[in-house]
């Protein structure tokens, strides 16, 4: 072990970046070094550890050679079981080091009192431009803190709180903050537990964030009535161009004020609905939001229950809408609805992705969706996996295959094709330069019959 740390240390001198996963037995001698090398390498821009536990000695020695070192720009301590005692010396790290402009603390044991304690450290800080405190145990106490220092911080651009139990109390105080500024350009509070009061109170002071332009409110539960608040500020948040809202438990009714927010909105771009229960109401009338919207590229619709007749409107939409250039519709039960997707893609010239796998689709809905493509010269990612088509959906794929130039992706799993049907794939494609994937498992997942090996052609762009 002695030689091999010797080689370490000749390599460490002369580094820029390091990125270790110290692990026991051999981690912590490895880390003394280390230690070692951050007092006296002054190349080193960019640290990545993932570390056992510090025990108090090594602590003290590893947050000391942090702090005097003036070349780290970059420092990521992550899944390390930082605590709020080692999140009090890492504080006065930051107080004191002006170098570090990105710190990263993601799936520690953090705190509220480690994040007060960091929060006040960061307030005066003019460097650290991303700090990432995702994963943590940080609650409301927490949420006070940072209250504080994104009202008063003009230096954090990106900020990532993901997965902190926040809770309602916690998402009104990060609220009181984003209201006075006017910085941060990204913020994830994916899953900090907001629910409808927190949603409410970050809905009312959307308007306000002048310079947000990435917001990520997944996975919290605000529900409809927050949605109603959000949907009518974002007409102010001129600079939001990409908002998550995925497992929100948004139903029709907060589907129907998506809908209108789209029709006025000309600024949000990226638009993630996923998991929620918009179901045929709220479905349709996204449809009618899109057909006067000019500015969404992205909408993910996927699991929400929108049915056949909703679906059938979406796909109509896309007749109107030449902007949006990709629509997620997996899993949505939209069956004959499916039909209304041909004449759109017949005709629509801007959408290169489409997901519509998982929607027991029939056999008319697929077959028009087929046929759309020898006249498509815009889509290049197409998925209809496990639709369960009839027999029958092989000769117009593989006269569409024959004909289109444009398709680079088709995700056509669990329809039933077997491995002949593959080989006749590969002969369609013979000529086709463009494919460069086409996925036909019998089931999702499965490669029992491997790779390539197509026949003659022996086309490795067939996977079945």
């Amino acid at each position: 072990w002695d030689k091999k740390m010797e080689k370490i240390r000749k390599i460490f001198r002369v580094c820029d970046f390091i990125d270790v996963s110290l692990q026991i037995p051999y981690g912590l001698t490895l880390l003394k070094n280390i230690i070692h090398l951050l007092r006296h390498n002054l190349q080193i821009h960019n640290i990545c550890f993932v570390t056992p536990p510090l025990n108090t000695k090594l602590s003290e020695d590893f947050f000391g050679a942090l702090e005097k070192n003036r070349s780290i720009n970059s420092l990521a301590i992550e899944s390390s079981s930082l605590g709020d005692v080692e999140a009090k010396c890492l504080a006065q790290v930051v107080k004191k080091n002006a170098s570090i402009s990105k710190l990263f603390l993601y799936n520690n044991l953090i705190g509220g009192e480690g994040c007060v304690a960091l929060c006040e450290s960061l307030l005066t800080n003019t460097s650290i431009t991303e700090l990432d405190l995702g994963g943590n145990m940080i609650d409301s106490v927490g949420a006070k803190g940072l209250e504080a220092l994104i009202s008063k911080n003009k230096t954090i651009q990106r900020l990532d709180l993901k997965g902190n139990p926040f809770g309602p109390f916690g998402g009104q105080a990060l609220a009181q903050g984003l209201r006075v500024n006017y910085t941060l350009q990204s913020l994830n509070m994916y899953d900090i537990k907001l629910g409808k009061a927190g949603g409410i109170a970050i809905g009312n002071i959307i308007g306000s964030c002048c310079n947000l332009d990435s917001l990520d409110l997944g996975d919290n539960g605000i529900g409809d009535e927050s949605i109603q608040v959000l949907c009518k500020n974002l007409t102010f948040a001129v600079c939001l161009k990409e908002l998550n809202l995925k497992d929100n438990k948004i139903g029709p009714e907060g589907g129907k004020y998506i809908g209108e927010m789209l029709r006025h909105n000309t600024y949000l771009e990226h638009l993630n609905l996923c998991g929620n229960k918009l179901g045929k109401l709220g479905g349709t009338a996204i449809a009618k939001g899109l057909i006067e919207n000019r500015a969404l590229k992205e909408l993910e619709l996927c699991n929400n229950d929108i049915k056949e007749e909703a679906g059938g409107d979406l796909g109509g939409s896309l007749t109107i809408n030449q902007s949006l250039i990709y629509l997620g519709l997996g899993k949505n039960n939209i069956s004959d609805g499916g039909v209304r997707f041909g004449p759109a893609l017949e005709c629509n010239n801007s959408l290169e992705r489409l997901n519509l796998g998982e929607n027991m689709l029939t056999k008319e809905a697929g077959v028009r969706i087929i046929e759309a493509l020898s006249s498509n010269t815009k889509l290049k990612y197409l998925d209809l996996r496990s639709n369960r088509f009839p027999a029958g959906i092989l000769p117009p794929l593989l006269k569409a295959l024959e004909v289109n130039k444009h398709l680079e992706h088709l995700i056509f799993d669990s329809n039933g094709l077997t491995m002949e049907d593959a080989k006749s794939i590969c002969l369609a494609i013979k000529d086709n330069q463009t494919i460069k994937q086409i996925s036909v498992h019998a089931h999702y997942g499965e490669t029992s019959f491997g790779m390539g090996g197509c026949g003659e052609t022996e086309d490795t762009r067939v996977i079945w």
